[in-house]
């Protein structure tokens, strides 16, 4: 059932703290909302064209990053904006996600680098090239000891063929990946590390008809878990709940929900200009953000 005691405008981007006191939501403006109060606490114009944010580990910041591949961080409490990156070019990538103490902040691009900067004031700390490749996909466990990024391949010809996309796998602190995974002859669309950092949850476009499949990977065996096929002609984002016991896929036309344990659909929900949503799993709501609105709604937690 949807809660209309709380309303949220487009929402292209949603977030919630690990306490799941706090939500936040991206459209043109930043908004952020209290989950206990049922209420907007605060909202205003961080960067043009924003399109990700993220809570800061210590659920003392915002990361909003923009198309443009600009990046600020904001004072949770007031969003007042801290530090601020500009880049000279367009350049957008992933969204960013901070390490374990919050004091750097992580994104990838999608001209083939990954950033970590200090998030006092953006500067780069370390840059790690990947020349010709495309980097789509960033995630890490909720202690930020494992990573992963989601490469495009290069390109081997003068008609757009590309090298197969592949998955790597780091420690922190990101060095070199010491693990990678290449899916031959399928093309991934999306791909998400577990918050437990044991498994990855990935799409594959099917051929033939329109279809997406999802499929669990688990680390320690190096197998597939469980498969399933979700609603929709393919997903733009995976969500993991915090306590990696359901996993959410979005698709343009519709939001699903998955137990991990077998892959069996607890729910889906039909929408239209579906953008993201965050697991919440102790209050038994699910953040869910279009284009046009954002809204929680509840969902029983598997038990």
């Amino acid at each position: 059932m949807r809660d209309r005691s709380l309303r949220l405008p487009s929402s292209y981007c949603v977030a919630a703290t690990q306490s799941e006191n706090l939500i936040a939501t991206v459209g043109r403006n930043v908004a952020l909302a209290s989950v206990p109060q049922r209420k907007r606490i605060a909202s205003s114009f961080v960067l043009s064209h924003s399109c990700a944010v993220t809570f800061s580990t210590c659920e003392r910041f915002l990361a909003v990053k923009s198309t443009l591949g600009a990046i600020a961080i904001c004072d949770v409490q007031s969003l007042r904006k801290l530090a601020e990156f500009r880049p000279k070019g367009q350049d957008e990538g992933t969204g960013p996600l901070f390490n374990e103490d919050s004091t750097l902040v992580v994104d990838a691009t999608w001209s083939g680098s990954i950033y970590i900067r200090r998030s006092s004031d953006l500067l780069i700390e370390k840059r790690l090239p990947f020349p010709g490749e495309m980097l789509f996909g960033l995630s890490a466990s909720a202690d930020r000891r494992t990573w992963m990024i989601a490469h495009r391949g290069k390109f081997i010809d003068g008609d757009g063929h590309r090298e197969p996309t592949y998955l790597s796998l780091w420690r922190w602190p990101l060095t070199t990946p010491y693990r990678t995974l290449s899916f031959a002859g399928q093309e991934v669309k999306s791909a998400e590390l577990s918050p437990c950092g044991t498994r990855i949850a990935v799409t594959f476009q099917l051929h033939g008809p329109m279809r997406i499949e999802l499929k669990l990977i688990d680390l320690d065996r190096n197998q597939s878990a469980a498969t399933a096929t979700p609603t929709g002609l393919y997903a733009t984002r995976l969500r993991w709940s915090p306590d990696s016991s359901m996993i959410g896929v979005v698709s343009p036309n519709a939001f699903s929900l998955y137990r991990t344990s077998t892959l069996e659909c607890i729910k889906s929900l039909p929408d239209i200009y579906c953008s993201d949503l965050a697991i919440l799993p102790r209050s038994r709501r699910v953040l869910f953000g279009t284009w046009q609105r954002g809204y929680l709604a509840d969902v029983e937690p598997p038990p």
